[in-house]
């Protein structure tokens, strides 16, 4: 569906980023200190506990890899689970899920 470069971020970096708007877009990167701001529409997939979409890190290319998980009809918007598995119901802390 897409591969998206990534801008990846030191610890010290994403530390500064989540004080500002884009600290909304970021993933978690190698480990959960560091981080990695997804390019294309990557990081402006919304979350979902029914996903029609799933991610993956590729750490040697550097890239976020979305995929479909189900058929999504056109103009149907493209939806991720923010958990990173698509069954994972675990809440989410830092935002509110309608």
């Amino acid at each position: 569906m897409e591969v998206c470069p990534i801008i990846s971020l030191s610890p010290k970096e994403r530390k500064h980023l989540e004080k500002t708007q884009l600290g909304h877009y970021i993933y978690p990167w190698r480990s959960t200190r560091g981080a990695a701001l997804a390019l294309g529409f990557g990081s402006l997939y919304n979350h979902s506990f029914s996903p029609n979409a799933d991610w993956k890190q590729n750490f040697k290319t550097q890239s976020m890899v979305y995929h479909a998980i189900r058929v999504i009809e056109k103009g149907k918007e493209i939806t991720v689970n923010y958990n990173s598995e698509p069954d994972d119901t675990t809440p989410i802390d830092w935002f509110e899920v309608k």
